[in-house]
This record gives structure tokens, C-alpha cells and sequence, in this order.
């Protein structure tokens, strides 16, 4: 079981038992639900850059 954070909002959540992941330019990123990984995929740029801002990555 590996820790992982979600990208959109920084809650840690374990990837083994719930959450989803996305590839993205070669790199995975980890979300913990499925309202938030479909806003991810519209515009994967706009929250990686979000998820720097805020040191979730």
C-alpha cells in the first residue's frame, strides 16, 4: 500500500484500496475521485501547475 496525494486537492489516500491515477506526458498523477479526475482530464495543465502552486507535487 502506497500513500499517494490527490493532485487536485492534496488529500493523502492510499492507491492499493481507492483513487485513480492518469498519465499525463509521460508522468503519472494520482486523484482521489472520479468528479476530479474527469476536471483533470479537461485541462491536466492548468492543475498540475494548481498542484505546484500549493506543493501537493
Amino acid at each position: 500500500m502506497t500513500k499517494r496525494t490527490c493532485i487536485m486537492t492534496g488529500r493523502e489516500f492510499e492507491d492499493s484500496k481507492e483513487g485513480f491515477k492518469y498519465s499525463f506526458e509521460g508522468n503519472w498523477y494520482y486523484i482521489f475521485d472520479m468528479a476530479q479526475r474527469n476536471k483533470f482530464i479537461v485541462e491536466p495543465k492548468k492543475y498540475i501547475d494548481e498542484a505546484k502552486k500549493n506543493k501537493w507535487l
